[in-house]
């Protein structure tokens, strides 16, 4: 994200560094409460597998699974800021995250070339190493679309420029 803040306004994409800093924003929100709503377990717990590569220690998913089943009981209702850990994964924010960049950064072309390769390597990861279901994916992928859709309306709704004036009109902003 702080790359989105950084690039695209040096590189003069203010709106688009606007758009993509709102489109972020709605998508962890909307994430947050899907996940509320609907508390995931990842592979490796339902299928009670361990990580398959020797070098390999998923200890960021094995922490999210110490609060899982509390939360899924609805007996976690503290929670501590020193020892916080992820522990939903419906719908995948690394999908939303990642589909939000490549958006992003699309008009960029020199730095979409390292973008985009980046972010499909991210969406790929997040189901070979058993921390998300595909359809978790597929739901990260509409969220980051529904947010993309809701900035763009926001965005044409509070856009300075009348859409029943030709292009190149003057306003009377303009003439005053």
């Amino acid at each position: 994200m702080i790359m989105m803040m950084l690039v695209l306004p040096l590189a003069g994409r203010y709106r688009r560094g606007a758009e993509a800093i709102y489109a972020y924003v709605f998508a962890l929100a909307a994430t947050t409460c899907i996940s509320a709503l609907v508390p995931a377990i990842g592979a490796y717990q339902a299928l009670g597998s361990h990580a398959d590569y020797p070098h390999f220690e998923p200890q960021g998913y094995y922490d999210t699974l110490r609060d899982a089943s509390l939360v899924r009981a609805g007996l976690h209702h503290k929670v501590h800021l020193t020892q916080l850990v992820g522990v939903l994964t419906f719908p995948s924010f690394h999908t939303a995250a990642a589909i939000l960049y490549m958006w992003a950064f699309w008009p960029l072309r020199w730095f979409s070339l390292v973008v985009i390769p980046w972010n499909m390597v991210m969406i790929v990861a997040t189901v070979l190493g058993r921390g998300h279901y595909l359809s978790d994916i597929i739901a990260g992928a509409a969220v980051a679309a529904s947010a993309i859709a809701i900035t763009a309306r926001i965005g044409a709704a509070c856009s300075p420029v009348r859409r029943d004036m030709p292009t190149g009109a003057l306003s009377h902003r303009d003439i005053a």
